[in-house]
C-alpha cells in the first residue's frame, strides 16, 4: 500500500541520515518529535520522499509504456492499485539518493 510504502521510505530516511548510530535511530524511530527536533525540516524531507511515490504512481497511470520501460511496471499490473515491490522501493530509494547528491 502507499502508506506501507510511505512508511519504509521514512525509515528509510532515518538510517541513510544517521548512517551506523544505531542508538540514534531506535531512539529518532521511537520519538516522533524528537525526531522532528533533530533533524532540520524533517517534514519537508518526508514529503520529498513521499512525492517520489506519488510520481511512481503518476507514471504507472500516465505512462504505462514508459512505466514498463524503465521497469517500475510490470505486465498486468493494475496502474491504479497502489502496490509495490522490493524493486518499486529500489527504485524510488534509487531517485531520492541521486536527487540529494546533485
Amino acid at each position: 500500500s502507499r502508506q506501507g510504502m510511505e512508511q519504509l521510505l521514512e525509515s528509510y530516511m532515518i538510517r541513510w541520515m544517521l548512517g551506523e548510530d544505531e542508538e540514534g535511530i531506535r531512539l529518532l524511530t521511537g520519538n516522533r518529535s524528537l525526531l522532528e527536533g533533530t533533524i532540520p525540516h524533517w517534514d519537508q524531507i518526508v514529503g520529498f520522499a513521499n512525492g517520489q511515490v506519488k510520481g511512481l504512481e503518476f507514471k504507472r497511470q500516465h505512462a504505462p509504456t514508459l512505466a514498463r520501460a524503465e521497469a517500475s511496471s510490470r505486465p498486468g499490473h493494475n496502474a491504479l492499485e497502489a502496490k509495490y515491490s522490493f524493486e518499486d522501493v529500489h527504485s524510488v530509494v534509487g531517485g531520492i539518493t541521486k536527487s540529494f547528491a546533485s
